[in-house]
């Protein structure tokens, strides 16, 4: 509300104007998800994340409420394309129930922190101006690790899905494709069946792997 009145705009104008941003972003979003991927989406829009929090930080320090208004409704617009829904999807797609509990509850968890910690932290005489930069930095560490270890789910079968953590193959690691050989496991019956899929340029074979009796 501080930020709405610096800038002449009446509580009830800022607040639509914040639940327009979050509105309209889910629509590029939606079909963004489907030609572009979870991987490349989650990773542009986390990028611009950390640079419109510097935009934000500098235009509080040097005490420019439009551009800080203008900059606050871009990144609510950016992070309803893909950094919000997308933390619930991947997680759906990539984990089993276990992980996805636990995922679950950390980001709630962390909601809250977030919730009680904003207000004090921005009331602050000294920290105040400079915690969209703290925001920044931490949401740039994430991005490292995303580009470091998140692997593309776009297009994948469950089988895929299933395999896509299991072993150290790179098919749908963060670099690319990859031509090594690649375990795929599948329940078969409460056991495990194995099977090889070698990746080439032309095509792909896959060779099954099933215990005998002297195994």
């Amino acid at each position: 509300s501080l930020i709405f009145e610096k800038v002449g705009v009446s509580v009830m104008a800022g607040n639509f104007i914040i639940l327009f941003a979050n509105l309209f972003g889910t629509i590029p979003g939606f079909f963004l998800l489907k030609y572009v991927g979870r991987r490349p989406l989650l990773l542009w829009t986390m990028a611009s994340v950390s640079f419109l929090y510097v935009i934000m930080s500098l235009a509080a320090i040097h005490d420019q409420p439009l551009i800080l208004l203008v900059a606050t409704s871009i990144v609510l617009f950016v992070l309803e394309i893909a950094v919000l829904p997308l933390g619930f999807l991947y997680i759906n797609e990539a984990c089993n129930y276990k992980a996805l509990s636990i995922g679950v509850g950390a980001n709630w968890f962390l909601l809250v922190l977030t919730g009680i910690g904003t207000g004090p932290l921005f009331a602050h005489k000294t920290l105040g101006p400079f915690a969209f930069l703290m925001f920044s930095g931490s949401n740039a560490v994430v991005l490292i690790i995303l580009t470091l270890f998140m692997k593309e789910t776009k297009d994948l079968s469950e089988r895929q899905l299933a395999q896509l953590y299991l072993n150290d193959s790179d098919q749908y690691s963060a670099w690319g494709w990859s031509n090594k050989e690649v375990k795929i496991v599948s329940p078969v019956d409460g056991n495990v069946q194995l099977s090889l899929k070698l990746n080439k340029e032309k095509g792909s074979e896959i060779n099954d792997v099933k215990p005998t009796n002297n195994e």
